[in-house]
């Protein structure tokens, strides 16, 4: 082999090693970018202050997160903390977050570009939501800042052990299961609860659900349409689908057909004869998170009808409140009529039932001197 045949190959090796330079630099560049990334602290500041321009919120965590490759990018954090800027109490806390991540987060990172919201998994253990400071929140002056988007969920997300706290009432033993979120696209929500009041005496059964909804996004507010629910509790099936619209300010939008093969014990018991068996309820509701608002209520069953509409005050917390504080009533006006009411012997027909709101109780009333 002579020099002259030497020459070329030798220039080959050269360019490939100046090739392989090129390839090689960046990918240290980013592994370093990377690395600097998955440090426990790093990574949890990264994306502490995701979650707080997002949202809005002040959120912070006991302890530095821990951070992890294997087997995808995951972060967990402890002792979550998330208020409402210069409140006192949280909106919400929780034990641990446990999130996994896409890559995609740190080269948007290391880019220097805005992480698209996305979410290949969470577990979020022992939370407790103030419902009140939720409200607050959601509202026109305190709700996240605009435009707010939902993260798409990828993979399972979990809830376990939670609570909400409402006005005289709360759920305790909250397990949630969501398969994944997209928007246009078909999600699954599992799980149970235990619905809790001071008048309770006794545990109640637990509530089991199961809710299948299209999920939509529009000028901010979520769309779930179609949507089916099937609600378990003891003895007692409820089935319903519809439609809903839950807007950033808080406010409510339903419309609901529920399927009953008997009244549930868990609703107040209707006065109609007792050849009344199956139901099919309408309801269509425009008002708050918290249930308070305008009601169109239709009640058909084998024998007879129940419609009319009403207008719904503090009803969750006239539910919660005890005997010695609360009014017979609950704070309800408005007016329905019956083909027939039956009460002990007596039959009524065409009848009409008019309510007042039983928020302020006359004089007399329970919880009050003679």
């Amino acid at each position: 082999m002579t020099a002259d045949t030497d020459a070329p190959k030798k220039a080959r090796r050269k360019r490939r090693r100046r090739w392989l330079l090129w390839l090689v630099l960046p990918l240290l560049g980013a592994g370093f970018g990377i690395n600097y990334l998955l440090q426990p602290d790093k990574l949890g500041e990264l994306l502490l202050t995701q979650l707080n321009q997002r949202t809005g919120l002040h959120i912070s965590t006991s302890e530095p997160a821990h951070a992890g490759w294997y087997p995808e990018l995951h972060v967990s954090l402890r002792g979550l903390d998330a208020r409402l800027p210069g409140d006192d109490a949280p909106l919400l806390e929780a034990e641990s977050l446990d999130l996994s991540l896409p890559l995609s987060l740190v080269i948007d990172s290391i880019r220097g570009s805005d992480p698209q919201p996305t979410i290949t998994g969470l577990t979020l253990r022992s939370p407790k939501l103030d419902l009140i400071r939720l409200q607050r929140w959601m509202g026109n002056d305190e709700g996240p800042p605009a435009p707010f988007m939902l993260p798409a969920i990828d993979s399972p997300l979990r809830i376990e052990s939670g609570t909400v706290l409402g006005d005289g009432w709360r759920i305790e033993g909250l397990d949630i299961e969501l398969d994944e979120l997209h928007a246009g696209q078909p999600s699954r929500l599992t799980g149970k609860l235990n619905y809790l009041s001071a008048a309770d005496e006794g545990a109640p059964p637990p509530l089991a659900f199961d809710v299948l909804a299209t999920l939509a996004i529009d000028s901010g507010s979520l769309d779930l349409s179609p949507i089916t629910v099937d609600l378990q509790s003891g003895d007692d099936h409820i089935s319903a689908s519809g439609k809903l619209r839950l807007d950033p300010g808080g406010t409510l939008q339903a419309g609901l057909v529920v399927a009953l093969p008997h009244w549930p014990k868990l609703l107040p018991a209707l006065p109609l004869p007792p050849e009344n068996q199956s139901f099919t309820m309408k309801l269509d509701f425009d008002g708050m998170t918290d249930g308070q608002g305008k009601l169109a209520l239709d009640i058909q069953s084998d024998a007879d009808r129940i419609d009319g509409e009403l207008l719904l005050g503090d009803w969750l917390g006239w539910l919660g409140a005890d005997a010695d504080n609360a009014w017979l009533l609950p704070p309800v006006s408005g007016s329905l009529k019956a083909t027939r009411l039956q009460q002990g012997d007596v039959i009524l027909t065409d009848a009409e039932i008019d309510f007042d709101d039983g928020a302020t109780a006359p004089a007399g009333a329970a919880g009050e001197g003679p």
